[in-house]
C-alpha cells in the first residue's frame, strides 16, 4: 500500500473511491457533515488543511483504513536534546 504523506494525495485517493462507491459529492457530503462544496473543493485538491475530524470522517464513510507508522527517518535525522 503506497504511503501518502500529502493532502492533495489523500484527496485524489478519496476521490477515486468515492466515484468507485458510485457515490455523488452530495451523499458524501451528506454523510460526513459537509456541504457538496467543500466535497468538490476536497475532491480538486483546493482544501490544503481538513484537519484530521473530516480526514477520519471521509475515510470512514468511503471504507478506506487509515494507518500511522513512526517516521524513522525523520527521527534519525532530528538532533539531540
Amino acid at each position: 500500500m503506497p504511503i501518502i504523506d500529502r493532502v492533495g494525495d489523500y484527496a485524489n485517493v478519496a476521490r477515486d473511491r468515492r466515484r468507485a462507491l458510485g457515490m455523488s459529492q452530495a451523499e458524501l457530503a451528506e454523510l460526513i457533515g459537509r456541504s457538496r462544496q467543500w466535497v468538490s473543493s476536497f475532491d480538486s485538491g483546493a482544501v490544503t488543511n481538513p484537519g484530521l475530524p473530516d480526514v477520519i470522517r471521509v475515510a470512514h464513510e468511503l471504507y478506506l483504513k487509515l494507518d500511522l507508522a513512526a517516521d524513522r527517518d525523520a527521527e534519525a535525522d532530528r538532533p539531540d536534546d
